[in-house]
């Protein structure tokens, strides 16, 4: 078996936990074996909480470490054989908050694409979220300057990708509201009743560590899924 450590940046403790578990399946069918370690947020080894989440601490990091500063992690010069050493990394923000930029940075600074070009069907999104992190990542540097880091984003929330993994949903991309969409499937699985309105279950993190535990992602979702078939072709090509 090949194996290739990924350092993934994400907006949350729980989108970690979700592309570990989904992307980490769908590699290791092909006989790799995928090590992630999270680089944003940050886990706190003594406290067991992680820092701050959200689509601005991705951005946040990104301005933090240019190509330059992300040397450090592929084990070049002063920085090689350091514990956070990996093959590839990988940057990703929940295709939701395309809604927030299109409604606040309008084709100004933090995305050169014109919001006209994009909607919100599935590959139009991933392209319009492809070139937030493009940008976010690459700036004016370009993007020769780093060939071991790439844009990852899903498109809505990375819960879809969670819904299809559990076998509940074969075509996650389309679904609108994928963290609204897990609570009432969730629910539903479970034998319980399921409110009127409900927006994400209470222990949201806690529920999803359950439901994945052990458990064999069903990967019948990902050819249809635009997004995890990138995910996965990238990484793959970094396997060794």
């Amino acid at each position: 078996m090949t194996a290739v450590r990924v350092g993934l940046v994400s907006e949350g403790k729980t989108d970690f936990e979700i592309v570990r578990w989904a992307i980490g399946e769908a590699l290791a069918t092909e006989g790799i074996d995928a090590d992630f370690l999270p680089l944003q947020p940050v886990p706190d080894r003594t406290s067991g909480t992680h820092s701050g989440g959200g689509w601005h601490t991705v951005y946040q990091w990104c301005l933090r470490n240019d190509a330059v500063a992300r040397k450090r992690f592929f084990g070049g010069g002063l920085f090689a054989g350091v514990s956070d050493d990996v093959d590839i990394l990988i940057v990703h923000i929940d295709g939701d908050i395309h809604q927030v930029f299109l409604a606040v940075f309008p084709g100004r600074e933090i995305c050169s694409a014109e919001p006209s070009e994009y909607s919100v069907e599935p590959t139009q999104t991933f392209a319009f979220c492809t070139e937030i992190l493009k940008n976010w990542m690459y700036g004016a540097q370009g993007r020769a300057e780093d060939d071991h880091t790439f844009p990852a984003p899903v498109v809505m929330a990375s819960e879809a990708w969670l819904i299809g993994g559990l076998g509940f949903h074969d075509q996650p991309d389309t679904i609108a509201a994928p963290k609204e969409a897990f609570a009432r499937l969730w629910l539903l699985s479970q034998g319980r009743p399921v409110p009127p309105t409900i927006r994400k279950l209470k222990r949201h993190a806690s529920v999803i560590k359950v439901a994945i535990e052990g458990k064999t992602a069903d990967l019948s979702f990902a050819d249809k899924t635009a997004a995890f078939i990138h995910a996965v072709n990238t990484i793959r090509a970094y396997a060794r």
